[in-house]
Order: C-alpha cells, then sequence, then structure tokens
C-alpha cells in the first residue's frame, strides 16, 4: 500500500471529535457556577436560587461533524440570553436548530414570541439577541456556519426565533434526520461526516424554505423573490447615505407603497435600514483587527452622516454607547482567551466552526 493510501485509510477510520461536559461530580454549591462559566461561551443563563442548590445538574455533550456541531444539552430551569454584548465577543453567525425531547422552551420577544413545538423545531440565527427560558429539558442542536446555508435561504434574515410545527412534513424529516444524527454519531468517522453534512445542510434549506406554518408573516400578494430582492438591494447599499425609499422601489421595480406595505412588519423602511447599519456597525466594532479604526468612520462607512443621531440611535439598539460595546467586546475576548487552555472542547469548536 502506498504511503498516501495508509493516510486516506487512516482518515477514513478516524472517529469523529467528541466532547462531554458535566456538572455531576462537582460539590453541589458550585455546579451552577460552573454551568453557567461554561455555558457563557454562547448564553448568559440565570436560575433560581431553589433550582440551583437542588440537585442542579447541566451536561453537554457534543460531537464535531466536520464543519457543523451537534451537541446534546440537558439541565434544569433557566433563562438564557444572547446578549448584544456576547454576540459582539464570539462574532459567532451561525444558525442553530434544535429539537426538544424533554420539556420546552419559550420565548416573548413581540412577533418573535412563543412556545418549542412537541415534534417540531426551533431555530436561531445566533448574530440576534435572545431570550428564552426553558423548563427542566434535554435538547439537541445542530449548529451551522451561516454561508452553508444562507446562500440557498429565500430569506436568510428571517429565521430567528422560527417555531416549525410538526405538522409539517419537511420539519418532520429533518428533526427525524437530526435526532437520527445523534444516535448514529458516536459510531460515525470523519470521512462519513464530510459525506454527510452537505446533505444535511441541504435538507435544512429546503426545511426553513419550504415550510409554511412558522414563516414570518408578509403581507398577502407580495411574491417572497420581490421581499428578498429588495433586501438585497438595500444590503448592497447599506454604506450609502444616499439611499432613500424612493431609490430602493425604483432599483426593485416597485411602487413606494407597495415598498412601505413590504416593511410595514419592520416598523417601516427607515427603521429597517437603520436596523440593519447598526448590526453592520457593531459587527465592525466587535472585530478585533478593526480595533484601530475610529468609531465615526465605522458608522459614515456603514451610511451614517450625523454622529450624535448615530450614538442615539446605536444607545436605544445596544443598550451602551459604541465605545462601551467595543470595549466591552474587548473584555469578553480577553475572558474567552484566559480560558482557552481549560476550556471544554465544545467551548473551543463553537468559536472555530
Amino acid at each position: 500500500m502506498l504511503e498516501g493510501e495508509e493516510a486516506d485509510d487512516e482518515t477514513s477510520s478516524t472517529p469523529l471529535a467528541h466532547s462531554h461536559f458535566s456538572v455531576r461530580d462537582l460539590p453541589r454549591r458550585h455546579r451552577f457556577e460552573e454551568w453557567r462559566e461554561s455555558i457563557s461561551c454562547v448564553f448568559e443563563v440565570e436560575a433560581a436560587s431553589d433550582v440551583r442548590q437542588e440537585n442542579f445538574k447541566a451536561s453537554v455533550d457534543g460531537h464535531l461533524l466536520d464543519t457543523v456541531m451537534l451537541a446534546e444539552t440537558s439541565s434544569r430551569q433557566q433563562t438564557w440570553h444572547r446578549s448584544p454584548q456576547r454576540i459582539a465577543a464570539d462574532g459567532m453567525d451561525h444558525y442553530m436548530i434544535q429539537l426538544f425531547s424533554d420539556g420546552n422552551m419559550a420565548t416573548d420577544q413581540g412577533d418573535n414570541a412563543g412556545v418549542s413545538p412537541k415534534g417540531g423545531l426551533v431555530v436561531f440565527d445566533l448574530s440576534r439577541e435572545a431570550k428564552s427560558a426553558t423548563n427542566d429539558f434535554t435538547n439537541v442542536s445542530l449548529i451551522l456556519p451561516r454561508e452553508m446555508v444562507a446562500p440557498f435561504l429565500q430569506a436568510p434574515d428571517d429565521q430567528h426565533l422560527r417555531y416549525l410545527s410538526p405538522k409539517e412534513p419537511l420539519v418532520r424529516l429533518l428533526h427525524n434526520q437530526i435526532a437520527t444524527l445523534r444516535s448514529v454519531a458516536p459510531d460515525m468517522t470523519t470521512a462519513q461526516a464530510v459525506e454527510v453534512v452537505p446533505h444535511v445542510a441541504g435538507l435544512v434549506s429546503a426545511c426553513l424554505n419550504g415550510t409554511v406554518h412558522g414563516a414570518h408573516s408578509t403581507k398577502a400578494g407580495i411574491p417572497l423573490a420581490t421581499i428578498t430582492l429588495v433586501k438585497k438591494i438595500i444590503e448592497a447599499r447599506l454604506g450609502d447615505n444616499r439611499l432613500s425609499p424612493a431609490e430602493i422601489a425604483r432599483h426593485a421595480g416597485v411602487s413606494r407603497s407597495r415598498l412601505y406595505e413590504i416593511f410595514e412588519s419592520y416598523g417601516g423602511v427607515a427603521k429597517y435600514i437603520r436596523t440593519r447599519r447598526l448590526r453592520a456597525v457593531a459587527r465592525q466594532l466587535a472585530d478585533p483587527a478593526l480595533a484601530h479604526r475610529p468609531i465615526y468612520d465605522v458608522a459614515l462607512a456603514c451610511g451614517f452622516e450625523n454622529a450624535p443621531a448615530f450614538a442615539r440611535a446605536f444607545r436605544t439598539r445596544f443598550d451602551q454607547s459604541p465605545r462601551e460595546y467595543r470595549e466591552n467586546a474587548k473584555a469578553l475576548r480577553r475572558v474567552d482567551l484566559s480560558r482557552r487552555d481549560t476550556v471544554e472542547n465544545y467551548e473551543a469548536w463553537l468559536h472555530q466552526l
């Protein structure tokens, strides 16, 4: 056998990377704090004092399937927050799809309010803030990089906190595939994962595109293709401070009244554009490679002309000044780096997908 063939044979038989975290063997008084520190790589969690003290449990059992992470998590009743500061620090731009085999999750965020359906799925956009609460639960999470799925989605920015009903056949199909992946992952090899992952991503795209229940509502009679085109025009010209509803309508080939109808559920065209610009600024402020760039230069490049108006809008959106946001992101990165030598594998994986 040739040397290259031996290497290929070794790769084909290499099991998936596996990580297991549990607080079971810790003294009870330390369990919740250890859990909170571990899961802080993605979420900030809180629990009532009686839950913390009464035999608190938490575990994460994960496998790395090439560029996708699959993890089963079990824990007690608690609240979860993916905050703007956490998002700024970790820079994660992923979709997370969860199924609950025990217990459930609930959110109360305006249009995103809901409860995870039994036998269904919940979708998170990890670049967006999320607040939720769970009772005692076990769930399975499939986490995929945005670039693996977004190019194939009809509405890539409208997936956050979608509750997908098991009434939909594609939801049942994806639910069953995630559950099956979880059961066979311990026996899979890295070579098998490389073959499987593209098909998993394809099914995720098909499910999110083809599911009616749980889709964010749009005005009747407006083709999804039109909405997608309008959003792409806005995204491509976020840095152009001359961007106006009239310009957008002209380039999209729709009337201004139709344009306003499209964005009514977002609070209007101007609010949607401002929100997208603020998110673009936040991403750049959290980027260590741009730490030297003056804040107002970042804002200007993202379409903001007036410094005081930008500062007010940023504080309203993120509950902190742009400077505080940048400093908080820097501080959280330092904490992450200081723990890198002792971090459980699943925490490191989440930041390396």
